[in-house]
């Protein structure tokens, strides 16, 4: 079996980092729209047939189960894309930057243009495919989509947790 030892694998890590802050701004913006656009799609796929399920006669275990077997499409659209993602970046690029393989400068605007793709490719996809086109503007969906927005703003209906709460379970997500 092929395996790399924990160091093989840190040395990887920083060879795979070297490249990312080097990269032009048009590229990171047009390869973070795309991963963005594509987590927005797996997001949007996930809602449309998660939603659609109904909880009262299958239950509500089958529709969460459902719904997290079907969002990961747009991670995988990532990854065979070639695309980046910010979370991504927020690993190599500064494995990359510790070993002074990488400038301060590089990184930060590397996650700047990034994050700004993935920002608007995700809004370009909730607008065309989601608001624009009335798709999941009927019920059962929106339902489902308030529902989940007032989860995660709730944490399932508890009282409000802090933003470092939120911060730390982004961290584990």
């Amino acid at each position: 079996m092929a395996f790399k030892k924990p160091g093989e694998i840190a040395r990887a890590a920083v060879t795979a980092g070297r490249s990312k802050p080097l990269e032009t701004p048009d590229k990171l913006l047009l390869f973070g729209f795309l991963a963005g656009s594509y987590i927005a799609f797996g997001g949007l796929l996930a809602v449309a047939i998660g939603g659609g399920i109904n909880a009262e006669l299958l239950g509500i275990g089958f529709k969460n189960l459902i719904f997290a077997g079907v969002f990961p499409v747009g991670l995988m659209l990532v990854v065979i894309g070639g695309s980046e993602l910010f979370i991504g970046n927020c690993l190599l690029p500064p494995i990359a930057w510790l070993e002074d393989h990488a400038d301060t400068k590089d990184v930060l605007k590397n996650w700047g243009w990034v994050y700004l793709g993935n920002f608007i490719g995700s809004v370009v996809i909730a607008y065309f495919l989601a608001t624009a086109t009335g798709l999941l503007a009927a019920d059962p969906w929106h339902s489902y989509i308030i529902e989940i927005a007032e989860k995660k703003a709730n944490s399932g209906g508890a009282t409000y947790i802090g933003w470092m709460s939120l911060f730390w379970r982004a961290v584990g997500g």
